[in-house]
């Protein structure tokens, strides 16, 4: 990419991951900036100066770190694939990890569990996936519940950012929180994994009345594939 006249530049809709970015210009040292991470919906800032010198003179700067955002007031949290890979999940949707954000509860709400943001109704929530709507219109149910149209696996799930209070305006219609939820995608070399989940009855606690559960038997299998 060429950059503009006063040195500006702009890598739009990049998938989440870690890059390296080469600066290079006549009469002036290479910069390598190594390590820059980006995550969903963030917008990362790279304030760079490069040096006076020769050709083949390389100046590399590591980053490895998140870079803050001083453009945006909202606070925002981002679970990554190693959280959401290592952290115990009964019912093996990423609804069930939104609670791991401050403010943010599973209530009971008018058509089952709700998601509530900072007390807010579950219908004032955003959720999007890979940047389409992902609320759940059908079957007569509101926005913002637990139970969404089309179930995905959480095996297939890169990582998600949760805006629990003060979503940017870009997001529109949200007086609650937003979800923005981007799923496992790649290039040319294809991977996957497989996973099995079982429940056993004799591993199963009684009901909160004390009955025992009878033939309780429960099996999820999956296995996910994308191109990286």
């Amino acid at each position: 990419m060429t950059t503009g006249a006063d040195g500006r530049f702009v890598f739009l809709q990049l998938p989440p991951g870690t890059y390296t970015v080469r600066f290079s210009l006549s009469g002036f040292a290479i910069l390598i900036q190594e390590e820059v991470p980006v995550t969903v919906g963030q917008s990362v800032t790279l304030p760079i100066a490069m040096k006076v010198g020769g050709v083949t003179e390389t100046v590399t700067v590591t980053t490895g770190t998140s870079l803050i955002e001083s453009t945006r007031t909202g606070a925002a949290t981002t679970l990554n694939s190693r959280t959401i890979e290592h952290i115990p999940n009964l019912g093996r949707k990423f609804e069930d990890l939104l609670s791991l954000t401050p403010g943010v509860s599973i209530v009971q709400g008018p058509d089952g569990d709700e998601i509530t943001f900072a007390g807010q109704r579950g219908i004032f929530n955003n959720i999007s996936l890979d940047g389409g709507d992902y609320n759940n219109g059908f079957f007569e149910e509101q926005a913002g519940g637990q139970r969404a149209a089309v179930d995905i696996t959480l095996e297939a799930i890169k990582e998600f950012q949760v805006i629990a209070t003060g979503a940017p305006a870009e997001f529109g219609r949200t007086a609650g929180g937003v979800v923005n939820v981007i799923t496992k995608s790649g290039t040319n070399q294809r991977h996957g994994s497989l996973f099995h989940f079982q429940r056993l009855g004799a591993l199963t606690g009684d009901l909160s009345d004390g009955t025992q559960l009878e033939d309780f038997h429960r099996e999820q299998w999956g296995a996910p594939t994308a191109a990286r």
